[in-house]
C-alpha cells in the first residue's frame, strides 16, 4: 500500500490523461451509436469479465489505441475501459505509472519484459456505482495494482475460503496504490462500495504477465 504513489505533476498528468482518454473513447461510442453504419464496430457480449452478470462492450480503436469500453459496467454510473499490450496503452501509463509500479517487489518477483494491461474505471458523480463483489480474472497476472486517483472511496474485502471471516474495509485516497498479491488476490473477493459523491471518481488498475 502506498499513500503517496502519485503526486504532484506526475499527478496531474495522469488525472488529465485518464480523464482525456474516456472522453475520447466515450465521444467514439456515441459516434457510432448515432452513425450505424455497417462497418462500425457492433456491440459485444464480454466473454472473460469478473461479474456475474451479462456485459456488453464496444470494440473501438481511438488514437491508435484499442480497447473495450462498457458504457455500463455491473449497473449505472461506472464505465469501464479495458486495455491490453504495451504498445496499446497511453503515454502516461507507459512512461510514468508503469516504471513506477516496476519498483514494487510484488511485481519484480513476477519477471521481466512484462506484458501490462490497464483498465480505467470512473464512478459517475450522483450515481451509487460501486464494483460489486469480484476477483480480477486471472489473465490479470498474480497482483492486482489499484491506483486512485482524484477521489477516495470505500473496498471491502471478504475471504472466499472462510465466508464467516468478518469484511476487511479499506479507504482508498487520493494519490494512493492498493496492491492485492497471494492470499489477498485469489483468496478474497473485493468490492467498491456504492456510495453518492458529488463528483466522479477516476480510478486505473493494473495487471502484468
Amino acid at each position: 500500500w502506498g499513500e503517496n504513489f502519485l503526486v504532484g505533476a506526475e499527478l496531474r498528468q495522469v488525472l488529465q490523461g485518464a480523464r482525456m482518454l474516456l472522453g475520447d473513447f466515450e465521444e467514439a461510442s456515441r459516434n457510432v451509436a448515432q452513425v450505424k453504419q455497417a462497418h462500425d464496430p457492433q456491440p459485444m457480449v464480454s466473454k472473460v469479465h469478473n461479474l456475474e452478470s451479462t456485459q456488453i462492450f464496444l470494440p473501438l480503436k481511438v488514437g491508435g489505441l484499442r480497447g473495450e469500453y462498457f458504457h455500463e459496467y455491473g449497473g449505472k454510473g461506472h464505465q469501464l475501459l479495458y486495455q491490453q499490450g504495451n504498445k496499446n496503452l497511453p503515454e502516461f501509463a507507459r512512461y510514468i505509472v508503469i516504471p513506477k509500479l516496476e519498483q514494487l517487489e510484488e511485481v519484480r518477483a513476477v519477471g521481466d519484459d512484462l506484458a501490462w494491461k490497464m483498465t480505467t474505471n470512473v464512478y459517475k458523480a450522483a450515481h451509487e456505482g460501486g464494483f460489486s463483489w469480484h476477483v480480477d480474472i486471472p489473465s490479470n497476472g498474480e497482483a492486482t495494482m489499484i491506483l486512485t486517483l482524484d477521489r477516495e472511496a470505500t473496498m471491502e474485502l471478504r475471504n472466499l475460503k472462510n465466508p464467516d471471516t468478518t469484511l476487511t474495509r479499506v479507504q482508498l485516497l487520493p494519490r494512493s496504490l492498493a496492491l492485492l498479491s497471494g492470499e489477498s488476490r485469489w483468496d478474497w473477493a473485493h468490492r467498491i462500495v456504492p456510495q453518492v459523491h458529488e463528483k466522479d471518481r477516476i480510478s486505473l488498475v493494473y495487471g502484468c504477465k
